[in-house]
Protein backbone atom coordinates (compact mmCIF):
# COMPACT_ATOMS: atom_id res chain seq x y z
CA UNK A 1 0.00 0.00 0.00
CA UNK A 2 1.32 3.47 -0.90
CA UNK A 3 1.40 6.15 1.78
CA UNK A 4 -1.31 8.14 0.02
CA UNK A 5 -3.44 5.04 -0.46
CA UNK A 6 -3.49 5.35 -4.25
CA UNK A 7 -2.57 1.68 -4.76
CA UNK A 8 -5.41 0.44 -2.56
CA UNK A 9 -7.92 2.76 -4.18
CA UNK A 10 -6.77 1.52 -7.57
CA UNK A 11 -7.33 -2.10 -6.55
CA UNK A 12 -10.82 -1.26 -5.29
CA UNK A 13 -11.69 0.51 -8.53
CA UNK A 14 -10.44 -2.40 -10.61
CA UNK A 15 -12.42 -4.90 -8.53
CA UNK A 16 -15.59 -2.83 -8.81
CA UNK A 17 -15.21 -2.61 -12.59
CA UNK A 18 -14.61 -6.36 -12.81
CA UNK A 19 -17.67 -7.11 -10.70
CA UNK A 20 -19.81 -4.75 -12.74
CA UNK A 21 -18.65 -6.45 -15.93
CA UNK A 22 -19.52 -9.85 -14.51
CA UNK A 23 -22.96 -8.69 -13.36
CA UNK A 24 -23.83 -7.12 -16.71
CA UNK A 25 -22.54 -10.01 -18.78
CA UNK A 26 -23.89 -12.91 -16.72
CA UNK A 27 -26.88 -14.81 -18.11
CA UNK A 28 -27.78 -16.51 -14.82
CA UNK A 29 -27.16 -16.35 -11.08
CA UNK A 30 -24.79 -19.32 -11.33
CA UNK A 31 -22.91 -17.62 -14.16
CA UNK A 32 -22.45 -14.46 -12.13
CA UNK A 33 -21.35 -16.35 -9.01
CA UNK A 34 -18.85 -18.37 -11.05
CA UNK A 35 -17.37 -15.12 -12.33
CA UNK A 36 -17.17 -13.69 -8.80
CA UNK A 37 -15.46 -16.85 -7.54
CA UNK A 38 -12.88 -16.60 -10.32
CA UNK A 39 -12.32 -12.94 -9.47
CA UNK A 40 -11.81 -13.85 -5.81
CA UNK A 41 -8.97 -16.19 -6.77
CA UNK A 42 -7.45 -13.60 -9.11
CA UNK A 43 -7.58 -10.80 -6.53
CA UNK A 44 -6.74 -12.79 -3.38
CA UNK A 45 -4.13 -15.28 -4.50
CA UNK A 46 -3.33 -17.39 -7.54
CA UNK A 47 -3.33 -21.07 -6.69
CA UNK A 48 -6.34 -20.83 -4.39
CA UNK A 49 -9.70 -22.45 -5.02
CA UNK A 50 -13.01 -20.78 -4.27
CA UNK A 51 -16.57 -21.85 -3.58
CA UNK A 52 -19.49 -19.44 -3.10
CA UNK A 53 -22.91 -20.28 -1.65
CA UNK A 54 -25.88 -17.91 -1.49
CA UNK A 55 -29.17 -18.70 0.25
CA UNK A 56 -32.05 -16.50 -0.93
CA UNK A 57 -35.08 -16.65 1.36
CA UNK A 58 -37.56 -19.30 0.28
CA UNK A 59 -35.38 -20.58 -2.55
CA UNK A 60 -32.79 -23.34 -2.96
CA UNK A 61 -29.18 -22.36 -2.31
CA UNK A 62 -27.08 -21.36 -5.30
CA UNK A 63 -23.53 -22.74 -5.12
CA UNK A 64 -20.57 -22.58 -7.49
CA UNK A 65 -16.90 -23.62 -7.42
CA UNK A 66 -13.87 -22.57 -9.40
CA UNK A 67 -12.36 -26.04 -9.80
CA UNK A 68 -12.47 -29.69 -8.73
CA UNK A 69 -10.80 -29.00 -5.36
CA UNK A 70 -13.45 -26.48 -4.29
CA UNK A 71 -16.20 -28.63 -5.79
CA UNK A 72 -15.01 -31.66 -3.87
CA UNK A 73 -14.84 -29.95 -0.50
CA UNK A 74 -18.19 -28.25 -1.13
CA UNK A 75 -19.76 -31.67 -1.74
CA UNK A 76 -18.30 -32.76 1.59
CA UNK A 77 -19.81 -29.87 3.52
CA UNK A 78 -23.22 -30.20 1.83
CA UNK A 79 -23.37 -33.76 3.16
CA UNK A 80 -22.62 -32.69 6.73
CA UNK A 81 -24.56 -30.61 9.22
CA UNK A 82 -21.41 -28.91 10.49
CA UNK A 83 -18.24 -27.33 9.18
CA UNK A 84 -16.50 -23.96 8.88
CA UNK A 85 -18.71 -22.62 6.09
CA UNK A 86 -21.93 -23.60 7.87
CA UNK A 87 -20.61 -22.02 11.06
CA UNK A 88 -19.58 -18.86 9.23
CA UNK A 89 -22.97 -18.47 7.57
CA UNK A 90 -24.85 -19.23 10.78
CA UNK A 91 -22.85 -16.89 13.02
CA UNK A 92 -21.54 -14.28 10.60
CA UNK A 93 -18.00 -15.04 11.82
CA UNK A 94 -14.96 -15.69 9.58
CA UNK A 95 -13.30 -19.08 10.11
CA UNK A 96 -9.62 -19.78 9.46
CA UNK A 97 -8.15 -23.28 9.32
CA UNK A 98 -4.38 -22.98 9.10
CA UNK A 99 -3.65 -26.70 9.08
CA UNK A 100 -6.46 -29.19 8.53
CA UNK A 101 -4.33 -31.90 10.11
CA UNK A 102 -3.81 -30.03 13.38
CA UNK A 103 -7.05 -28.07 13.85
CA UNK A 104 -9.30 -29.73 16.42
CA UNK A 105 -12.67 -28.46 15.17
CA UNK A 106 -15.20 -30.23 12.92
CA UNK A 107 -13.31 -33.50 12.81
CA UNK A 108 -15.63 -35.18 10.32
CA UNK A 109 -15.42 -32.26 7.92
CA UNK A 110 -11.65 -31.83 8.22
CA UNK A 111 -10.95 -35.51 7.59
CA UNK A 112 -12.99 -35.54 4.41
CA UNK A 113 -11.73 -32.14 3.25
CA UNK A 114 -8.14 -33.29 3.74
CA UNK A 115 -8.93 -36.38 1.67
CA UNK A 116 -9.98 -34.00 -1.13
CA UNK A 117 -6.61 -32.26 -0.88
CA UNK A 118 -7.49 -29.22 1.25
CA UNK A 119 -4.79 -28.34 3.79
CA UNK A 120 -5.94 -24.85 4.82
CA UNK A 121 -9.05 -22.76 4.27
CA UNK A 122 -10.74 -19.44 4.97
CA UNK A 123 -14.52 -19.05 5.21
CA UNK A 124 -15.94 -15.53 5.02
CA UNK A 125 -19.61 -14.66 5.60
CA UNK A 126 -21.47 -12.45 3.14
CA UNK A 127 -24.26 -10.29 4.49
CA UNK A 128 -25.94 -6.91 4.60
CA UNK A 129 -28.45 -5.12 6.85
CA UNK A 130 -27.78 -7.53 9.71
CA UNK A 131 -28.54 -10.62 7.61
CA UNK A 132 -26.00 -13.23 6.51
CA UNK A 133 -27.07 -14.72 3.18
CA UNK A 134 -23.95 -16.39 1.88
CA UNK A 135 -20.39 -17.54 2.39
CA UNK A 136 -17.20 -17.40 0.37
CA UNK A 137 -14.90 -20.37 0.96
CA UNK A 138 -11.23 -20.17 -0.08
CA UNK A 139 -9.17 -23.37 -0.12
CA UNK A 140 -5.49 -24.21 -0.48
CA UNK A 141 -3.52 -27.41 -0.96
CA UNK A 142 -0.81 -26.02 1.37
CA UNK A 143 -0.84 -25.39 5.11
CA UNK A 144 -0.36 -21.84 6.37
CA UNK A 145 -1.49 -20.23 3.12
CA UNK A 146 -3.75 -17.70 4.76
CA UNK A 147 -1.41 -15.27 6.45
CA UNK A 148 -2.42 -11.77 7.54
CA UNK A 149 -1.88 -10.26 4.08
CA UNK A 150 -3.96 -12.91 2.29
CA UNK A 151 -6.76 -12.63 4.86
CA UNK A 152 -6.79 -8.85 4.43
CA UNK A 153 -7.05 -9.16 0.65
CA UNK A 154 -9.81 -11.78 0.95
CA UNK A 155 -11.83 -9.72 3.42
CA UNK A 156 -11.38 -6.64 1.25
CA UNK A 157 -12.62 -8.42 -1.86
CA UNK A 158 -15.64 -9.89 -0.09
CA UNK A 159 -16.46 -6.44 1.28
CA UNK A 160 -16.39 -5.00 -2.24
CA UNK A 161 -18.39 -7.91 -3.69
CA UNK A 162 -21.07 -7.86 -0.98
CA UNK A 163 -23.16 -5.18 -2.68
CA UNK A 164 -23.33 -7.08 -5.96
CA UNK A 165 -24.03 -10.37 -4.17
CA UNK A 166 -26.79 -8.74 -2.09
CA UNK A 167 -28.39 -7.39 -5.27
CA UNK A 168 -28.25 -10.88 -6.78
CA UNK A 169 -29.99 -12.36 -3.74
CA UNK A 170 -32.71 -9.70 -3.81
CA UNK A 171 -33.33 -10.30 -7.52
CA UNK A 172 -33.53 -14.06 -6.97
CA UNK A 173 -35.96 -13.57 -4.09
CA UNK A 174 -38.15 -11.25 -6.18
CA UNK A 175 -38.17 -13.73 -9.07
CA UNK A 176 -39.13 -16.49 -6.66
CA UNK A 177 -41.92 -14.37 -5.15
CA UNK A 178 -43.20 -13.47 -8.62
CA UNK A 179 -43.27 -17.14 -9.59
CA UNK A 180 -45.18 -18.00 -6.41
CA UNK A 181 -47.73 -15.26 -7.06
CA UNK A 182 -48.09 -16.36 -10.68
CA UNK A 183 -48.75 -19.93 -9.57
CA UNK A 184 -51.25 -18.73 -6.98
CA UNK A 185 -53.12 -16.66 -9.56
CA UNK A 186 -53.16 -19.59 -11.97
CA UNK A 187 -54.55 -21.83 -9.24
CA UNK A 188 -57.28 -19.44 -8.12
CA UNK A 189 -59.88 -20.08 -10.88
CA UNK A 190 -59.98 -23.85 -10.35
CA UNK A 191 -60.12 -23.38 -6.55
CA UNK A 192 -63.04 -20.96 -6.94
CA UNK A 193 -64.85 -23.46 -9.15
CA UNK A 194 -64.32 -26.24 -6.62
CA UNK A 195 -65.60 -24.04 -3.79
CA UNK A 196 -68.73 -23.29 -5.82
CA UNK A 197 -69.31 -27.00 -6.45
CA UNK A 198 -68.95 -27.79 -2.73
CA UNK A 199 -71.32 -24.97 -1.82
CA UNK A 200 -73.93 -26.43 -4.13
CA UNK A 201 -73.39 -30.04 -3.07
CA UNK A 202 -73.27 -29.41 0.66
CA UNK A 203 -75.47 -26.34 0.77
CA UNK A 204 -72.93 -24.43 2.83
CA UNK A 205 -71.41 -20.93 2.68
CA UNK A 206 -68.17 -20.21 0.80
CA UNK A 207 -66.03 -20.05 3.95
CA UNK A 208 -67.15 -23.52 5.02
CA UNK A 209 -66.60 -24.94 1.53
CA UNK A 210 -63.08 -23.51 1.41
CA UNK A 211 -62.36 -24.94 4.88
CA UNK A 212 -63.44 -28.38 3.63
CA UNK A 213 -61.12 -28.04 0.64
CA UNK A 214 -58.19 -26.92 2.81
CA UNK A 215 -58.68 -29.74 5.32
CA UNK A 216 -58.71 -32.34 2.57
CA UNK A 217 -55.52 -30.84 1.16
CA UNK A 218 -53.79 -31.05 4.55
CA UNK A 219 -55.10 -34.51 5.45
CA UNK A 220 -53.94 -36.02 2.17
CA UNK A 221 -50.76 -33.91 1.88
CA UNK A 222 -51.84 -32.77 -1.57
CA UNK A 223 -51.85 -29.19 -2.84
CA UNK A 224 -55.22 -27.46 -2.69
CA UNK A 225 -55.07 -26.81 -6.44
CA UNK A 226 -54.84 -30.55 -7.12
CA UNK A 227 -57.77 -31.29 -4.79
CA UNK A 228 -59.79 -28.58 -6.52
CA UNK A 229 -58.92 -29.93 -9.96
CA UNK A 230 -60.17 -33.39 -8.96
CA UNK A 231 -63.45 -31.92 -7.72
CA UNK A 232 -63.96 -29.96 -10.93
CA UNK A 233 -63.08 -33.00 -13.04
CA UNK A 234 -65.61 -35.07 -11.08
CA UNK A 235 -68.54 -32.69 -11.59
CA UNK A 236 -69.99 -35.11 -14.09
CA UNK A 237 -70.77 -37.33 -11.12
CA UNK A 238 -71.47 -35.88 -7.70
CA UNK A 239 -70.58 -39.13 -6.00
CA UNK A 240 -67.04 -38.95 -7.41
CA UNK A 241 -66.53 -35.47 -6.01
CA UNK A 242 -67.92 -36.42 -2.60
CA UNK A 243 -65.74 -39.54 -2.48
CA UNK A 244 -62.63 -37.37 -2.47
CA UNK A 245 -63.51 -36.19 1.05
CA UNK A 246 -64.82 -39.44 2.50
CA UNK A 247 -62.34 -41.84 4.09
CA UNK A 248 -61.84 -45.08 2.16
CA UNK A 249 -64.12 -47.88 3.28
CA UNK A 250 -62.55 -50.36 5.68
CA UNK A 251 -61.92 -53.77 4.09
CA UNK A 252 -64.54 -56.35 4.93
CA UNK A 253 -63.54 -59.29 7.04
CA UNK A 254 -63.67 -62.74 5.50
Amino acid sequence: MNVDGVSVLGDVAVSLIELQTQLIGAESVDGFLTGVAALAVARVGIGLSCGITLRPVGLPAAAVSTDSLAAGVDEVRYGLAHGPCQYSMRTGTPVLITDSGADGRWTGYRTRAAACGVRSSLSLPVGADGRVFGVVGLYSRRTGTFDAAVIERAAGFVGIATGALAATVRIAEQIGLTAQLRNALASRPVIDQAVGILMAQRRCPAAEAFAILSKSSQDRNVKARMVAARIVAATGGADAAEAWFDPPAAPRGR
